[in-house]
């Protein structure tokens, strides 16, 4: 422990000798202290005994033993001591232990953590007792003088004192970094600009036995945090929630989750604390409910036997749950039905809606809202009506009755192919061939039923698959000859041995990547896996390498609705192989919940398996980009080892026009060599550091020695992803090749810069500038291993509205200077004390440069034959 700085200790005529208490006999004790200063950061420790007892008169029964002190800038202030009365007495005295923090206060009571006051009682016969680490009140801490005493007295009359002595008295603190100032939680349902602040966290009305938890993610904020912030969860129904930490030292997301153990409903508290925390214990109330799983085909409307104007159901639901509402009225019925939705939960409404039935048929597909336990319906008319043919539960299903293609008409019971929202049956021994992209809402297989996914095929199911005996999934997967393919099994308990299955004189060879245990290759890939039997994880990724073109199949259960993969992250490597586990792509907007502030710069490495590269996918919620199906991918580590969940109801769904495959939020520089391209993205961010931070992500390089490669260099990291906080900025552009070759780099994603923003490519050997909004592309030729050739500039134009086509900027010791009007036609450099350093006239749209030592200088620019004087320049 840091200790007490500025302790002012001292008994009463004591004195200090050599940073410790000589023995002294004390005689009729009052409030007299003596202060014994500058004790700089130690302990104080007693090391020779202190004796109260009264003069041999008898006058006084009472006295004080006290000690000043200073707690500027310490807290956490503990005090231990040992009591011992040195003969026998029969009347009982006491030390009662209190404070104050003036000498004109009223002493208090130092109370124990039970609430009780701190106090040595003596014995009839000699007597001992220790005192540990009794604290004092926060109200102490970081105080110029605080006074803490042992008051002496006894009950009876005045009686010899039994010699009380105070031994091994020691004092301990803490520093205090914060000086005092209290710290400061906040907890909000998402961090950046979106931000609000969690009151209560209430969860979705579930079935039992759920599925998978209910979870809910909190951001959680802190200032002024001196060791960690700790979390509980409390109550008596505290044993159906978790939480994915228990404690965070630095700002980060935290999961909540509802696991309920039993129907019904459930209330916990989650409390929130941190050493002197301003208010006190953070307490934000968590509800929960769930109840027993219903039928897919039971109906909840009763039958209406006699007509009326209105009719009103209430039915309980599960939230996000689609659901089905239908009703017919009497051919002869002419006037309209008004139709109106109450979506409730705890009788609290959440959500209405309102339509009206102008023909005699109607049927609507309905999604209870987040949080959602009940809906009302209300029918009303003018006239009266009778609701016939009436049904509310899950949509109907579609059942298909004969073996043969999906998309096929005739194979389904009613005549049609099931749409996104329908719920599926496929019957008792019936094989499903799935040969073009296809979609439901939920899935239900009859004994022996087999779904058979062609390859490359999309199989899209919103939320669960229901399966009864013997039924099966079959998925093909093409994999590439010749190459690595990085695949991801959709398969639970998947088998190594499915890829030798297909052709026996096929040679293939499957591994998996090691994070941070390094091989006798000295990377982090395993040897390869030869046996069998070896089961592929849902959720992780592998390789595989086969010389033939290879057809894979896995033939089991598809994964579950949820899948849980471990991130891991060592001093050396944190790099991570994880895969889409699903038979259609994931949604990068709905994986950004689950992958914030885990992963480096919010950042998924693809691999492009036709180019053997990696290209770099920033998850952003504001841009929905597929990720593939059955295949993996790498991921960067934040800092610690977690877990992130895979869930079906992440999956990318299905819509008319191409999937978004790359980001379009973000400046992409690629390199091209023909038709073939591998690329690095850059974006800004307020909060981002020019170092590498968070927000960044490092390179990792493919494996065709024949395509060229494009990152970010700085001293200490290679970057794929460079997200920088402000302008200008510039740093250093690599590229790396296996064998020479012609090549093209590209500016992409223009439309993303601001208004008044250039970006150059500076070639350092040329010394040439290139202006990438203007002409966006630069053909070069680069030898074999790394070309450490050109610098990028992101630079904003000067502030002046009048001038904003003038460019000032600094890199490192050079001064740059352009003009893209070419109206700026000389320039003069000063120096602190206006001193003329240089004095130039300016080409057409040329980049001035002029090295300068740090410090600070103004610059006069001549414009169109009128100067402007004295603009600020500073080289750090």
């Amino acid at each position: 422990m840091e200790l007490l700085k500025n302790i002012l200790y001292t008994f009463l005529f004591f004195c200090l000798t050599t940073g410790v208490f000589a023995q002294n006999v004390v005689h009729n004790l009052k409030d007299n202290p003596i202060d014994i200063k500058n004790f700089d950061k130690r302990n104080y420790s007693q090391s020779k005994d202190a004796i109260y007892f009264l003069a041999d008169d008898n006058s006084q029964s009472t006295g004080r033993l006290i000690i000043n002190l200073s707690t500027k800038e310490q807290d956490n202030i503990t005090l231990s001591w040992q009591n011992t009365t040195a003969n026998k007495v029969r009347t009982q005295w006491s030390a009662r232990l209190q404070y104050r923090l003036s000498q004109t206060e009223e002493w208090q009571d130092v109370l124990d953590k039970g609430g009780k006051a701190v106090v040595f009682y003596s014995q009839y016969k000699r007597y001992r007792q220790n005192f540990s680490d009794i604290k004092l009140p926060s109200s102490c801490e970081n105080q110029e003088f605080v006074q803490i005493s042992w008051l002496i007295g006894t009950k009876g009359k005045k009686t010899p004192n039994p010699q009380i002595l105070f031994r091994n008295i020691l004092i301990k603190s803490e520093y205090d970094k914060f000086f005092g100032t209290p710290a400061e939680v906040k907890v909000f349902s998402k961090s950046g600009e979106l931000a609000q602040q969690v009151e209560n966290i209430i969860f979705n009305n579930v079935g039992y036995p759920y599925l998978f938890p209910e979870q809910k993610r909190i951001f959680i904020e802190g200032k002024n945090i001196r060791d960690s912030i700790t979390f509980e969860i409390t109550g008596k129904n505290s044993y159906h929630f978790s939480l994915s930490e228990y404690s965070l030292k630095s700002n980060r997301f935290l999961f909540v989750s509802y696991t309920p153990k039993s129907e019904g409903k459930h209330e916990a508290v989650l409390e929130i604390n941190t050493s002197k925390l301003k208010g006190g214990v953070i307490r934000i109330p968590l509800k929960g409910s769930c109840s027993k799983h219903r039928d897919y085909d039971k109906n909840y409307i009763p039958v209406a036997s006699e007509p009326n104007n209105t009719f009103s159901y209430h039915i309980p639901v599960f939230s996000n749950t689609d659901y089905q509402f239908s009703f017919q009225r009497e051919e002869h019925s002419v006037s309209k039905i008004f139709v109106e939705y109450k979506w409730k939960r705890n009788n609290k409404v959440l959500s209405i809606m309102a339509d009206t039935l102008k023909n005699n048929n109607y049927c609507v597909p309905l999604q209870s809202p987040k949080t959602a336990d009940e809906i009302e319906i209300a029918l009303s008319s003018e006239q009266e009506f009778l609701p016939m043919n009436a049904y509310f539960g899950y949509p109907k299903v579609k059942t298909m009755i004969q073996s043969g293609l999906w998309s096929d008409d005739n194979n389904w019971k009613d005549k049609n192919s099931p749409v996104m929202e329908d719920f599926v049956m496929i019957a008792n021994g019936i094989q499903a061939i799935v040969d073009e992209d296809a979609s439901c809402s939920m899935l239900f297989l009859g004994d022996s039923a087999n779904v058979v996914i062609e390859n490359g095929k999309i199989f899209y199911v919103a939320s669960d698959i229901f399966y009864n005996q013997k039924s099966f999934f079959t998925v093909n997967q093409n994999l590439l000859p010749k190459r690595w393919n990085y695949i991801s099994s959709p398969i639970n308990q998947a088998h190594a041995a499915i890829f030798s299955m297909k052709n026996d004189s096929n040679d293939s060879w499957l591994m998996q990547y090691n994070t941070g245990i390094r091989s006798k290759h000295n990377d982090y890939w395993s040897e390869y896996i030869t046996d069998p039997k070896f089961v592929l994880d849902p959720g992780k990724g592998y390789a595989i390498y086969t010389h033939e073109p290879l057809v894979v199949k896995y033939e089991g259960l598809l994964c579950a609705s949820n899948v849980s993969v471990n991130l891991k992250s060592t001093p050396d490597d944190k790099w991570n192989m994880i895969g889409n586990p699903y038979t259609a792509p994931l949604s990068s907007k709905k994986l950004f919940e689950e992958l914030d502030g885990k992963i480096q710069g919010n950042t998924i490495m693809l691999f492009d398996r036709e180019n053997e590269v990696y290209n770099p996918i920033i998850i952003d919620p504001k841009e929905e980009i597929a990720i593939p199906s059955l295949e993996s991918f790498f991921v960067e580590a934040y800092t610690h080892s977690t877990n992130i969940l895979f869930k079906r109801s992440q999956q990318y769904i299905p819509l008319t026009g191409e999937k978004v495959l790359s980001n379009h939020n973000y400046l992409n520089l690629s390199v091209c060599k023909g038709k073939n391209y591998q690329y690095a993205l850059l974006g800004m961010i307020d909060e981002a550091k020019f170092d590498f931070d968070e927000y960044d992500c490092h390179k990792l390089f493919g494996t065709n020695e024949d395509m060229p490669e494009i990152y970010f260099k700085d001293e200490n990291d290679e970057y794929s992803v460079n997200v920088f906080p402000s302008y200008p900025a510039s740093f250093d552009v690599d590229l790396y090749i296996g064998n020479p070759h012609a090549v093209e780099l590209n500016l992409n994603n223009l439309a993303v810069l601001p208004e008044n923003i250039v970006v150059f490519m500076e070639d350092k050997e040329s010394g040439e500038f290139y202006n990438l909004c203007e002409n966006a592309s630069i053909k070069t030729s680069i030898n074999s291993g790394v070309t450490q050739r050109y610098r990028i500039h992101i630079i904003k134009a000067m502030d002046n509205a009048e001038y904003k086509d003038i460019y000032i900027w600094t890199d490192g010791e050079r001064c740059l200077i352009y003009s893209a009007d070419n109206h700026l036609n000389k320039i003069r450099i000063k120096n602190s004390l206006g001193k003329v350093e240089s004095e130039r006239s300016l080409m057409e749209r040329e980049v001035f440069q002029y090295t300068l030592p740090i410090g600070r200088y103004k610059i006069d620019l001549n414009i169109s034959d009128n100067w402007i004087n004295n603009c600020d320049l500073e080289v750090k």
